[in-house]
């Protein structure tokens, strides 16, 4: 009875994990659209204010650059999922601009953080990366306007 039981169970967890690969599927080969772009234009000005913050607080002194290392290495890696999402859905040919638009910014974004990692905490190069970042984060908010 007992190995009845645990048969039952294996069955409904294959069936269960081949459902869940084939939505997956499905969803993956949906082309990208604009809400997705949209949701990564949030994502990237939320980042882009996340590492303003972090800088005027290091101006000020009220964090150390091994924290503001730290913070920066992990939002590059968040950074990089929009790289995932383009490679994982077909773009279709009519968003090829915009996906390629919004690419452009998110290199630009990712090599900020990179001179941001470079900078070994020189406070004349950050408060020009600042610069740099915040024209970045008008710019992602413009463009998640025009998908708004």
């Amino acid at each position: 009875m007992h190995v009845r039981k645990e048969i039952a169970i294996a069955i409904l967890v294959v069936l269960i994990t081949i459902i869940i690969v084939a939505i997956m599927e499905v969803v993956a080969k949906q082309p990208l659209s604009n809400d997705d772009l949209k949701q990564q234009l949030t994502n990237l000005e939320s980042f882009s204010t996340e590492t303003l913050l972090i800088l005027d607080q290091y101006s000020q002194d009220k964090l150390s650059f091994i924290y503001v290392e730290n913070q920066v290495e992990q939002i590059d890696k968040s950074v990089n999922d929009f790289y995932s999402l383009i490679e994982s859905k077909p773009i279709p040919d009519v968003q090829q601009k915009n996906v390629d638009a919004i690419e452009k910014l998110v290199a630009q974004y990712a090599m900020q953080l990179k001179q941001i990692e470079s900078t070994n905490g020189d406070k004349g190069k950050l408060t020009e990366i600042h610069q740099i970042v915040e024209q970045l984060h008008q710019q992602f908010t413009e463009s998640e306007n025009q998908y708004g």
